[in-house]
């Protein structure tokens, strides 16, 4: 799921600085990577080096190096992903953590 950013009055808005060291970093262990300035990514699919892959694509693709415009929908989902797809996917994953977090306590 590739997200941007609106902020509170609808407008796009820079997700972070220009100098920010997470825009040379690839994909963290939750499968998060910072694609520009004004989008985001999470990955829920795929090796550590097929994501870093498609986060170098990502990065390459101009759509990605500017805000979404205010009539745009600032989530973009690939392949089959579908809203719900994501919702389940994050619910699992705070599931299974609260599961951890219980076994370890």
């Amino acid at each position: 799921m590739i997200e941007g950013d609106l902020g509170e009055t609808g407008e796009p808005k820079a997700l972070i600085d220009e100098d920010d060291p997470r825009l040379q970093k690839g994909v963290d262990e939750n499968g998060e990577a910072i694609i520009s300035r004004w989008w985001s990514v999470w990955f829920f699919e795929g090796t550590r080096e097929q994501q870093d892959a498609r986060l170098k694509e990502l990065r390459l693709d101009p759509r990605f190096q500017t805000p979404c415009s205010e009539d745009e929908f600032p989530v973009v989902f690939e392949g089959e992903a579908t809203c719900e797809d994501v919702y389940l996917r994050l619910s699992q994953s705070e599931q299974n953590e609260k599961l951890i977090s219980a076994s370890t306590s």
